[in-house]
């Protein structure tokens, strides 16, 4: 029998093997990869001023 557990982010009731639910576990990878995109963007503007890519 599978245990039951509430996420600990959106308080969805299912099947959880960490503190997360499996849509937001890819959801913070995703943010993770999206703000390390951003920060080498930034890092690789040589004007010296902080632009968006």
């Amino acid at each position: 029998m599978r245990e039951v557990w509430q996420c600990r982010k959106c308080g969805w009731w299912g099947d959880i093997e960490e503190e997360w639910c499996e849509d937001c576990q890819a959801m913070e990878e995703d943010d993770a990869m999206l703000r390390e995109v951003e920060r080498v963007s930034v890092r690789e503007s040589s004007e010296g001023g902080r632009e968006a890519v």
